[in-house]
């Protein structure tokens, strides 16, 4: 048997560290697991993979915020993906947009931190390196149509991801910007419907500046449901992103996959996974048939096989 499961604090939210599988207790009919039993406990599942959109204003007002910015979105994808992680051995994907008056993506979804930085951030690094991109030529800000865009590709990988075979998907959308949309198309009604109506989660990060009024910042709070941030200075800038990074790779470590094998003949047995974990207990009740394989057989490591 598999099951995947999350676990989260009181308030709903993913626990700020990674449980110990020693944190976990397994019981069958209301009784530890029997020593004949077969367990493991998996930690950010193999079949499980985190989507992120990092959707960066690269309009006329932040000409000289470049370096800034790209030092800051390096924070970001070395909280999600360390340095010195191979590709395979994360579940982070990242994609990552630039948008002024038009939106340009600059990489799909990677897991490759050394390309994301290495090669796509050095894209928009410095006013030379957009001009040779042909990215942030452009004075004004196609701030909702971005955000759409990112919530529509998010939403298309996870969906690919889950007719892929994997067990868990999480969606991510990361919106930065120093002032307001300019172009008003779509509306911003249309685009804060759009994030309502979104399961992924959506975070903003605005930069104050002259752009970015009482108004500006009231729009981005609306449009970072999951979270928002405000950097007083470009200097402040980096730790919102790091913060932010945080808050998705807790998500992903909220996720767990217990492999399990039961010596039970019956059907209908009780199930019942318990967790403590600083100084917090919580436990789920389920139910199960088993469906024993030929010899009576079955092994964690090939997903619980001979037990549904």
């Amino acid at each position: 048997m598999v099951v995947n499961f999350r676990v989260l604090d009181c308030l709903d939210r993913p626990l700020a560290t990674s449980v110990p599988e020693n944190a976990f207790e397994i019981f069958e009919r209301d009784r530890r697991i029997s020593s004949e039993s077969q367990l493991k406990i998996v930690p950010e599942p193999k079949h499980f993979a985190s989507y992120s959109v990092l959707l960066l204003d690269v309009s006329g007002s932040m000409s000289q915020q470049l370096p800034g910015l790209v030092e800051s979105a390096t924070r970001f994808i070395r909280i999600l993906i360390p340095e010195g992680t191979a590709p395979e051995a994360t579940v982070h994907r990242i994609a990552i947009y630039a948008f002024d008056g038009n939106i340009k993506k600059l990489s799909d979804f990677s897991a490759d931190a050394n390309a994301l930085i290495g090669t796509t951030l050095a894209k928009i690094r410095d006013e030379q390196s957009c001009k040779a991109n042909l990215i942030c030529q452009d004075s004004r800000t196609r701030l909702n149509d971005a955000l759409m865009v990112g919530i529509g590709d998010v939403k298309a990988a996870r969906d690919a991801g889950k007719n892929a075979g994997l067990d868990f998907t999480t969606a991510s959308v990361v919106l930065f910007t120093d002032g307001r949309d300019t172009v008003n198309v779509p509306t911003e009604a249309v685009a804060q419907e759009a994030v309502n109506k979104s399961d992924a989660n959506i975070f903003a990060i605005g930069l104050k500046g002259t752009d970015m009024d009482a108004q500006s910042v009231k729009s981005l709070q609306g449009f970072g449901k999951s979270g928002f941030g405000l950097a007083e200075k470009l200097e402040d800038l980096g730790s919102k992103f790091e913060s932010i990074a945080g808050n998705i790779r807790n998500i992903s470590n909220s996720y767990f996959q217990l492999r399990y094998c039961s010596p039970l003949e019956s059907n209908r047995n009780k199930l019942t996974i318990k967790v403590s974990h600083e100084g917090v207990t919580a436990q789920k009740d389920l139910t199960f048939d088993v469906a024993r394989s030929v010899g009576g057989t079955c092994s964690v490591d090939s997903g619980g096989t001979g037990t549904p």
